[in-house]
């Protein structure tokens, strides 16, 4: 597609073979309703379920909105944004997760949001969240260290709006361990965040399991 987006929706896809269809039409309803042109980017980071078939399904039925990629192994979450960052197109950039969890309707109200403020970055922070109770702790604990080793009121999350300039930035990163909401603190301070609804998972269950939350925030 040489023609830019409106906007480009990007979404990591592992385990969601099952929740990936309901999610795009959901996102396609919302943005005709609002009369927006755009893009969704699904990047297949080795889902070990048939993501991948169901993915080149869906870019069969819509060729000029959906983009599909999929990468050689699994390389998590930030990284493979980064590469959806990499190939969007839009003048704005949301990032969301494959299970539903983030609903489409609440994407409006992070464009509004950035509209009418001078942020680069706007944030959905749930009201609250439907997780298990050790990975409610395990994400606080990760967004403590994350505030303090970023010296940074921010609450992150993987549900956000981004400008087009912030996005430039960010894919200057060259390196192998990325974390988007850190390179976005390095970036601007111009961040806002407004509070979103937070369904239950679609279908299966989270592939943050505790381990993988304490080797981020060691990583951070």
């Amino acid at each position: 597609m040489d023609q830019k987006s409106d906007i480009t929706i990007i979404i990591p896809v592992y385990r969601g073979a099952s929740s990936v269809t309901q999610v795009l039409h959901g996102i396609l309803k919302t943005i005709d309703a609002v009369g927006l042109s755009g893009e969704v980017i699904f990047i297949d980071d080795a889902s070990p379920d048939n993501a991948w078939e169901v993915l080149q399904e869906l870019h069969r039925q819509h060729p000029d909105r959906v983009k599909i990629i999929q990468l050689m192994r699994n390389f998590g979450q930030h990284n493979a944004i980064m590469c959806g960052l990499r190939h969007a197109q839009g003048d704005i950039i949301v990032t969301m997760d494959d299970d539903g969890q983030h609903p489409p309707e609440e994407i409006p109200r992070l464009l509004e949001a950035l509209k009418a403020t001078a942020a680069d970055v706007v944030y959905g922070v749930p009201k609250a969240r439907n997780h298990a109770w050790w990975r409610n702790l395990g994400s606080f604990l990760v967004v403590k260290f994350f505030q303090a080793a970023l010296n940074t009121k921010v609450v992150p999350s993987a549900f956000r709006a981004m400008r087009r300039e912030i996005v430039e930035a960010i894919c200057r990163y060259p390196y192998h361990f990325t974390y988007i909401d850190g390179l976005i603190v390095w970036n601007t301070n111009r961040i806002e965040q407004v509070e979103v609804e937070h369904r239950p998972r679609l279908e299966g269950r989270s592939s943050y399991s505790l381990t993988k939350l304490v080797t981020l925030a060691l990583n951070l």
